[in-house]
């Protein structure tokens, strides 16, 4: 049974009334509504009590809101985030186990524990993967206990604004993927390398193994504001809702990945020589 919305907005309330500086509050208030949905979901996938892994657990909004329901969660991330001390101090004082990823593409994290999870949550991460990920899969395989799932929300390539972004790049010789702009005007660890469809999430884990058995739906969060005197706004949002209302051109994807055996991975990573 899922945990009442009441609760999970109790959590969330707590969580954004502890936010320690600027950046803290502002990514919190940003993506307060994924944090509630993402919450809403996985209350639906794993009963209060089971062991969580969240994958790129940055500030801990999401392991903090996880942890307040009654879930133990393990929060993994590079250490730049860990080390931040309102990371530390949360972690802390939640309950929150931190686990420093070292050598991420190697798989070389929690080396000690096996089936170990009975969720792995992965929000927002698989676009910044900009290593070969046979390694670092064939450990979220290994930590998986047999029936245990794998949490995914990511942008869609094929949302509908995007395509007619890459479009205009196009037709105006400009270019393909992300701007110069961008390049250097981001703090991350990885830009949006490489977003997925709906056909390529299922062949993605279809490929790593035929352990996993894989749905995708569409994952709605984002709200806008429209000026009702701006033709443009107008444009934008006629393309938001007609792609969100098809589904396959829908801004967002959820993806929920089910363990139904252990056989082992059908990959493994290529090598230089």
């Amino acid at each position: 049974m899922s945990i009442p919305l009441s609760e999970i907005t109790a959590a969330l309330d707590k969580i954004g009334g502890q936010t320690h500086n600027a950046f803290d509050a502002d990514y919190f208030n940003t993506h307060r509504r994924r944090f509630e949905l993402t919450a809403r979901r996985i209350t639906e996938e794993a009963p209060r009590g089971a062991r969580i892994l969240d994958v790129g657990s940055h500030y801990l909004h999401m392991a903090g809101t996880l942890r307040l329901l009654g879930y133990e969660v393990v929060a993994l991330d590079v250490p730049v985030f860990h080390e931040l001390p309102f990371v530390r101090e949360r972690a802390e004082a939640l309950g929150i186990t931190p686990a420093p990823m070292q050598r991420i593409e190697e798989g070389d994290f929690l080396p000690d524990e096996e089936s170990a999870f009975d969720l792995v949550v992965f929000c927002e991460i698989m676009e910044h993967i900009t290593f070969n990920p046979c390694k670092f899969w064939g450990a979220i395989h290994r930590l998986l206990k047999p029936g245990g799932k794998i949490f995914i929300t990511t942008p869609n390539s094929l949302q509908l604004m995007s395509v007619f972004s890459v479009l205009r790049r196009i037709l105006t010789f400009e270019g393909v993927g992300i701007d110069v702009p961008t390049i250097f005007n981001t703090v991350t660890y990885g830009h949006h390398w490489k977003e997925y469809s709906r056909r390529e999430i299922r062949e993605y884990f279809a490929l790593l193994s035929p352990d996993f058995e894989v749905k995708v739906a569409s994952f709605l969060w984002r709200r806008y504001r429209y000026s009702a005197a701006n033709p443009k706004d107008w444009l934008r949002r006629t393309i938001r809702w007609a792609g969100n209302r098809s589904g396959v051109f829908a801004e967002e994807l959820e993806a929920v990945v089910s363990l139904r055996n252990k056989t082992g991975l059908a990959v493994a990573a290529p090598s230089f020589g």
